[in-house]
C-alpha cells in the first residue's frame, strides 16, 4: 500500500482463465488499486498475456495501470 493505495502483483504459474476477472476485481470493483503487475514464470508468455489483457473491453481504461514482468526481474532484484 503507497499513498494509500494498493499496489498489487498478480502471479501467473500456470492458468490465465481467471486473470481478467481479477484485474476486473482490482479495477472496476475496487477504486483501492493504483496499478497491477501481472508476472509470469516465462518471458515467452508476456505477450499472450498482454494479448489477452487487451482483448477485454472492460480492462481497457486500465491499460496504462497495467504491467507485465518476467518473474526473472524479481528474482534479480532478490538476488536469488
Amino acid at each position: 500500500k503507497i499513498n494509500g493505495q494498493w499496489h498489487v502483483f498478480e502471479v501467473i504459474v500456470a492458468c490465465e482463465t481467471n486473470l481478467i476477472s481479477h484485474l476486473e476485481t482490482c479495477f472496476i470493483a475496487s477504486q483501492a488499486v493504483a496499478a497491477v503487475i501481472v508476472v509470469a514464470p516465462q518471458k515467452s508468455m508476456l505477450d499472450g498475456l498482454k494479448r489477452l489483457v487487451e482483448s477485454a473491453p472492460t480492462l481497457s481504461p486500465f491499460a496504462s495501470r497495467l504491467f507485465f514482468e518476467p518473474v526473472e526481474t524479481f528474482m534479480k532484484e532478490l538476488s536469488l
